[in-house]
């Protein structure tokens, strides 16, 4: 797994040579987590009262009543239901909206500490890119999120959340080349990483080991404020550090 040693070399040596634009990156990383943490809250609490809306009327409607008694019972639950797909459907949004600024930004500020100097040419890639995963995810957010019924709520979500997962490791790769010189030459490089999937899996799953452990401090130093600061401050910079270590390895192994 030499590609892994380079990555890691180049990762050390570009952090040494460009500290303030490193710096940079970790303040630009906590700002965003701070917006993306105040909208996950603000649209938890809608979703989940949504669902409670949803589904403790239905367990009290007497269908032994008469038509329109039924009718009366089950129609303030469909209101609910349509503002429960509503509140889905804008969550989905401002994450898109989020994720389109600031991921652009910081793989963009990424690339520039490897050593990436035509920025513009990285951002249109960028903007193309995402727009278009975007749109895909959107679409195919919007259909599962349609299949959501009274009486099926969960799977959906579950569905949803996997298909999320999955879209983003095939993003990443796309983002790990943008510092290439034309169009054509990026799909050829991207093409060529994902004939070589496994290596891509490999980093990927190194990073996600790194950032769940220090997640999962986060959450058993919650209450201990020194243990929970150092683990968070940790997480931060490991955000930062794995996304300059992905673009690394992936170039390195495509390289080689």
């Amino acid at each position: 797994m030499k590609f892994l040693k380079r990555g890691f070399k180049e990762t050390l040596e570009a952090v040494k040579q460009n500290k303030l634009q490193v710096i940079g990156l970790f303040l630009l990383q906590i700002f965003f987590i701070i917006l993306l943490i105040y909208v996950t809250m603000i649209y938890s609490v809608k979703i989940i009262n949504g669902i409670q809306q949803v589904i403790e009327p239905v367990q009290q409607v007497n269908y032994g009543d008469d038509q329109q008694d039924i009718f009366n019972q089950l129609y303030p639950i469909y209101e609910s239901y349509a503002q429960l797909k509503g509140n889905l459907l804008g969550f989905a949004g401002w994450l898109a909206g989020l994720f389109l600024v600031f991921q652009g930004l910081l793989w963009t500020l990424s690339h520039k500490v490897i050593g990436a100097r035509k920025l513009g040419k990285i951002l249109v890639k960028y903007l193309v890119t995402t727009s278009l995963g975007i749109l895909l995810f959107v679409l195919l957010a919007y259909s599962v999120l349609s299949s959501i019924t009274i009486d099926n709520l969960k799977m959906p979500l579950i569905v949803l959340g996997i298909v999320s997962l999955l879209m983003y490791f095939l993003f990443i790769n796309f983002l790990a080349f943008l510092n290439t010189d034309n169009w054509k030459g990026y799909f050829r490089r991207v093409l060529s990483n994902l004939k070589k999937i496994q290596y891509s899996l490999l980093v990927f799953a190194i990073n996600i080991i790194l950032l769940g452990m220090f997640t999962y401090l986060i959450y058993l130093g919650r209450n201990y404020f020194l243990l929970g600061s150092l683990s968070t401050a940790i997480l931060v910079v490991l955000l930062v550090l794995s996304r300059i270590f992905w673009i690394s390895c992936l170039n390195e192994k495509n390289n080689h």
